[in-house]
Parts: C-alpha cells; structure tokens; sequence
C-alpha cells in the first residue's frame, strides 16, 4: 500500500483517491527493484501482487510492503486476503 501526500488545493470531495501521477505500476516497479538482491535474488521471482495507493490524510506517507514466501501459504489462503494482516 503507498500512502501518498495530499495536496494543500486538493480537497477530499475534489479527488477521493489519488488518481493522478505516480502510476501505481511505477510505484510497484521502484518497490521490486529495490528488494532484488535484498528479499530475492531478481524481482523475476514475485508472482503475486497486490497493491494499492491512497492518500495519507490519517498518517505520514509512505509505503506499507510485505513479503511472504509463498511456501507459508496454500491455495486456500491466497483465495482470500486474510494473509495479508494490515495495519490499521
């Protein structure tokens, strides 16, 4: 989850949900290859995403990443988003 900055001229009725640049494709792009060498050896290796960006009007922005291996889970878990266990 990306938590991004609100404009100062950008009220809550005016844009709901951030749907301006960064792209969230771009967003989870930055996030793969800064892991690659860290949590895996290439970002070639990730098979499920899940992502989303919003504004961060209640906390400081950011980014909210989890990693699992997919060992840890069986079909059944990943059929639903329980697993993914956010912080509220």
């Amino acid at each position: 989850m990306f938590y991004l900055d609100r404009p100062s001229s950008v009220s809550t009725v005016k844009r709901p949900y951030p749907t301006v640049p960064p792209d969230l494709d771009k967003l989870i792009r930055g996030v793969g290859d800064s892991l690659t060498g860290v949590v895996y050896d290439d970002d070639s290796q990730v098979i499920r995403t899940l992502a989303w960006k919003v504004y961060a009007d209640s906390r400081e922005p950011g980014a909210f990443v989890r990693v699992n291996e997919l060992s840890q889970f069986d079909n059944e878990a990943f059929q639903s988003f329980d697993f993914l266990d956010l912080p509220e």
